[in-house]
C-alpha cells in the first residue's frame, strides 16, 4: 500500500490537503476576530448614537420650556466703563498653571443650562456667558465682593488659601460676553508680552497707539483668554476690521516701494526723521529688510545712504514721501531736491 501511495504521490496531496484545511481554519479564526472588532466598534457607535440623541431631546424640552415661560431682560453688566471701577489685584492669576488647567478643565465639560459656579439650574437673574455658559447674578456678586476686597499685600496668601474663587471668577471675566471687568489687568499683560510693540510680524510698531486686537472675536464665540488677545498698532488693528484701507503714504506702501526698489534693484528718495527729531532728505540703494528686537522693534531697510556714503539702517514708520528713483542719476536728485528747498527758503 505504501508503494501505491508513493507511485501516485497521494502521501504528497494528503499532506497537501492537511496543510490547506490549516490554512483555511486559521483565516477563519481571523475572520472570526475582525468580526468581532467590528461588532465591538459598532456597538460602541450606536452608543455614541444614542447618547446625542437623548442629549437632544433634553435640549429642545429646555428650549421649549423657556419659549412657553416668559423670562425677564437678562442684566448684564456690559459697560466697559466698569473696568476702570473694579478693583483687581489678581491679574497674575491668568499667568499661572492653575488657571490654565482649571480653564481648560471647564472649557470642555457639559454644564448645558447649569450656573457656571454652583452647577445649579439656572434662574431668571442670570449672565449668559460665552460658549453657551450661564452664573447665577448671585453667585459672581458673592465672588466678585470676596476677591476685590482683598489688598494687593495678602493676595498671594489669599490665593494660596481660595485658588479655586480666583479662577473661577477669572474664568468668568474670560467668558464674559463684552469687554470684561478686569479688560484692564488683561491689557496690560498683553502689553508687558509684545514688549510694547505691534504684533504683526510685518509692522512692529511701537511708537503708533497700540490696541488690543482679539484674534477670534467675542461675536463669533471668542473669549477674553490671554491667547486669543493680541497687541496691535493703530493702523493694523484698522485694517483687520476693514475700519479703514491703508492711506496713501501708509507704512503698508512705503514698504512696497521699497520692496519694489530692492527687486528692479534701483534707488529711492524719501524725507526722514531721526530719533533727535532732525528732518533731512535722503536717497539710498535700498539692500534688504531688517526686524530689529531691541527696546524699540521695528522693522527697517538697509540701504547705501548717498547722503553720508555709508550703509545705514532706515526704520520705515520715519520714512515720509518715498519714491522710487527711475530716470535721474542720484546726483541730479539729490541735487535738484536741495536746491528747490533752498529757493523755498528764500
Amino acid at each position: 500500500m505504501n508503494f501505491l501511495d508513493k507511485l501516485f504521490g497521494r502521501t504528497a496531496l494528503k499532506n497537501r490537503i492537511e496543510s490547506l484545511q490549516k490554512t483555511i481554519r486559521s483565516s477563519d479564526q481571523a475572520k472570526e476576530e475582525e468580526r468581532k472588532k467590528i461588532e465591538y466598534m459598532y456597538t460602541e457607535l450606536e452608543t455614541k448614537y444614542r447618547e446625542s440623541e437623548n442629549r437632544i431631546k433634553h435640549l429642545e424640552t429646555e428650549l421649549n420650556k423657556r419659549e412657553a415661560t416668559p423670562e425677564e431682560p437678562m442684566k448684564i453688566i456690559e459697560t466697559p466703563k466698569m473696568c476702570n471701577k473694579i478693583k483687581d489685584v489678581f491679574g497674575w492669576v491668568l499667568l499661572t498653571n492653575e488657571y490654565k488647567k482649571m480653564f481648560d478643565s471647564v472649557k470642555y465639560k457639559d454644564l448645558g443650562s447649569n450656573c457656571l459656579v454652583c452647577i445649579r439650574k439656572t434662574n431668571n437673574d442670570y449672565i449668559t456667558l460665552q460658549n453657551g455658559r450661564y452664573v447665577h447674578k448671585s453667585c459672581y456678586d458673592d465672588y466678585l465682593k470676596q476677591v476685590c476686597s482683598i489688598k494687593e499685600a495678602d493676595a498671594k496668601d489669599y490665593f494660596q488659601k481660595n485658588m479655586e474663587t480666583v479662577c473661577m471668577l477669572k474664568i468668568i471675566h474670560t467668558l464674559w460676553p463684552v469687554y470684561p471687568p478686569d479688560w484692564k489687568q488683561r491689557c496690560e499683560i498683553i502689553l508687558k508680552r509684545a514688549n510694547y510693540a505691534c504684533e504683526n510680524e510685518e509692522c512692529g510698531e511701537s511708537e503708533d497707539e497700540l490696541q488690543i486686537h482679539h484674534i477670534e472675536e467675542t461675536g463669533v464665540g471668542g473669549n477674553n483668554n490671554l491667547s486669543n488677545l493680541i497687541c496691535l498698532c493703530k493702523e493694523c488693528h484698522g485694517i483687520i476690521h476693514k475700519r479703514q484701507i491703508p492711506h496713501h503714504g501708509s507704512w503698508y506702501e512705503r514698504k512696497a516701494k521699497i520692496e519694489e526698489a530692492i527687486v528692479k534693484n534701483t534707488n529711492i528718495s524719501f524725507n526722514y526723521i531721526n530719533r533727535n527729531k532732525e528732518r533731512s532728505t535722503r536717497i539710498i540703494e535700498p539692500l534688504q529688510f531688517k526686524f530689529f528686537d531691541d527696546a524699540c522693534q521695528y522693522l527697517g531697510v538697509i540701504g547705501h545712504c548717498f547722503l553720508k556714503n555709508e550703509t545705514s539702517t532706515f526704520n520705515i514708520r520715519r520714512m515720509s514721501q518715498v519714491e522710487i528713483l527711475h530716470d535721474k542719476s542720484v546726483k541730479e536728485c539729490f541735487y535738484h531736491d536741495v536746491i528747490q528747498k533752498l529757493l523755498i527758503a528764500e
